[in-house]
């Protein structure tokens, strides 16, 4: 009887190791994403991004785009049923034009 417990604590054991191995920190998971993008010298020296894809409003989508420059800079640009919304920020005023129906 004593060999069945110790067998059966053992397999429990096995099974809860991996889970106690890879239990990670918020701070190691961003530490592992930064490193794996080159790091924070090579992240800080990117100037502008852009991001393109489609957005979906239930049954309505359509692409979109926003580019991004530092400091602070955003240009973002959507197109839903042929009406296009655009918005803009310079790093110290923006504008938005919307001509989508607001519900």
């Amino acid at each position: 009887m004593n060999f069945m417990r110790l067998r059966n604590l053992c397999i429990v054991l096995l099974f809860l190791l991996p889970v106690a191995v890879s239990a990670q920190t918020a701070d190691e998971i961003l530490a592992k994403i930064i490193a794996a993008r080159g790091g924070r010298d090579k992240l800080r020296a990117v100037r502008s991004e852009r991001i393109s894809g489609t957005i979906s409003f239930g049954d309505v989508s359509g692409p979109f785009v926003v580019e991004l420059k530092r400091p602070l800079k955003m240009h973002m640009q959507l197109t839903v049923q042929n009406q296009t919304m655009v918005r803009v920020y310079d790093g110290q005023s923006g504008w938005a034009n919307n001509p989508l129906p607001e519900n």
